[in-house]
């Protein structure tokens, strides 16, 4: 990635796994822009580490289980960090549904947040980045169908088939690429016995934690001849 306009805008920036790509992109020398939606005082605290590094950072607050925020969001930040470069769609709800018992209401808000969104953020960002990169934060599990999460699960295989489609559509100028991230942290309301139960069954036998998303990520924006790929960082839970 050239050294102009070297600017990441990361949707769920504040807390957990989104705050930690913000400061690890700040360390890579990029400005941030910090998405939230309700965690206010979290993405304070982590622009505040941003800053730390040295690098400039904004806080912007929209609501994307309404999708015509997405756009709007990138408008936005585009605008007033002079641009971006880097789209981070990381920002997603996970909630139990069982397929039996699934409204249509509930499918909406999974597919609203999960997928929409992150497909009018990046049409907004490729209209107005004529060259950057979009990385999509999915899940490992969209390689299996899981029933227990059922609306969420479908939700991501969307955002999963849409980083292929979108990397072949928005080539050459702007690359997109997902990473899918297994047993990294545990799910809130998620006892630590269970997480480590799911950490020992898949084959390196341990879970991971957010230093190997960023890694992934740093090398997705390092490698400009990657695209329409899908990076697979779940110590081999979809094998």
């Amino acid at each position: 990635m050239s050294n102009q306009n070297k600017t990441a805008l990361v949707t769920g920036g504040a807390k957990r796994i989104g705050s930690s790509i913000c400061i690890h992109l700040a360390e890579m020398g990029l400005d941030i822009a910090i998405h939230y939606h309700n965690s206010e005082s979290a993405a304070r605290k982590t622009a505040k580490l941003v800053k730390s590094k040295g690098r400039r950072c904004e806080i912007f607050r929209a609501d994307l289980s309404r999708p015509a925020n997405a756009a709007k969001l990138v408008e936005k930040a585009s605008r007033k960090m002079g641009g971006l470069s880097v789209l981070v769609n990381n920002a997603s709800v996970f909630r139990r549904s069982d397929f039996g018992k699934i409204t249509e209401r509930a499918l909406e808000d999974d597919l609203a947040v999960n997928f929409k969104s992150p497909f009018f953020a990046a049409q907004a960002f490729a209209r107005l980045t004529k060259k950057g990169l979009v990385v999509n934060i999915v899940d490992s599990r969209v390689t299996k169908n899981h029933t227990a999460h059922f609306a969420y699960n479908i939700s991501k295989k969307c955002l999963y088939n849409f980083t292929f489609a979108a990397a072949r559509s928005l080539a050459p100028g702007i690359r997109v690429n997902a990473i899918c991230p297994g047993p990294i942290m545990k799910a809130a309301g998620t006892e630590e016995a269970a997480f480590e139960k799911i950490a020992r069954e898949i084959p390196l036998k341990k879970g991971g934690d957010t230093q190997h998303i960023n890694l992934a990520l740093e090398y997705l924006v390092k490698n400009s001849f990657v695209t329409g790929e899908a990076l697979l960082v779940d110590g081999g839970q979809h094998l």
